[in-house]
């Protein structure tokens, strides 16, 4: 594709005046490489002594100007892109207008999204969270979905080795905490990384062997699922 420098313009003013991506042709950032090139041909061929040449820089640095505020301006659609496809379960938007390394992008940021919101929200619900890979669909798990969590993290309560959080988080879901709670003395058996209480306390991480006081609620789910034992008082 050949760009000029009136067509940069134009395409800036079109992004700038609408709120949707505007389409662009998919060689776009290859002919903007090429006039670019050829105007720093010019300047390094004839310096800057001819009006040419002159007339060449001042279109050089403008163009890039130009280029800088078109990707920002593109930068910012794509993200409220991401956004909006985050807060409508998956649902995808028009993405006709994206450039192949614009589509990379938004897939990008839509996973980045829903990794930080999934393991936020899911600590904050105390439930397992879901685990997201790169540019997968998203979609809300299904009451059988969660159900089925449930009775598999039941199952596996006699297996002894590292705690996943989602283990206590999970249990200790319907438990309430108050100002007078019983704390309990327990020495970790294995590993536990870090969760949040009912309360959104955070608690740990554990290593092996070492001791502490929690909540008794707590307590009994680790000690139930062979990752601590209670220390006498």
């Amino acid at each position: 594709m050949d760009v000029t420098y009136e067509q940069l313009f134009d395409i800036l003013r079109r992004e700038k005046s609408r709120d949707e991506l505007q389409q662009l042709d998919p060689l776009f950032y290859e002919g903007v490489r090429s006039f670019l090139a050829a105007k720093e041909d010019t300047i390094s061929t004839h310096g800057l002594q001819t009006l040419a040449a002159q007339r060449a820089q001042i279109e050089l640095q403008n163009a890039k100007k130009i280029i800088k505020e078109l990707f920002e301006r593109r930068e910012r659609k794509i993200i409220t892109m991401a956004l909006h496809q985050t807060r409508t379960d998956g649902v995808v938007v028009d993405q006709s207008a994206l450039l192949q390394v614009e589509h990379s992008f938004l897939e990008s940021l839509v996973h980045l999204m829903l990794q930080q919101r999934e393991q936020v929200l899911s600590g904050v619900e105390m439930r397992p969270a879901l685990v997201i890979t790169p540019f997968q669909q998203y979609r809300p798990p299904s009451s059988f979905e969660r159900d089925a969590s449930a009775v598999q993290s039941s199952s596996d309560e006699d297996d002894v080795g590292p705690a996943r959080s989602d283990e206590v988080i999970e249990e200790a879901a319907g438990d309430t905490f108050t100002h007078e709670e019983l704390l309990v003395s327990v020495r970790f058996l294995a590993p536990v990384p870090k969760f949040v209480g009912k309360d959104l306390r955070v608690f740990g991480p554990f290593e092996q062997g070492e001791q502490a006081e929690l909540p008794d609620e707590i307590a009994q789910i680790l000690i139930r699922k062979g990752r601590a034992q209670e220390l006498d008082p």
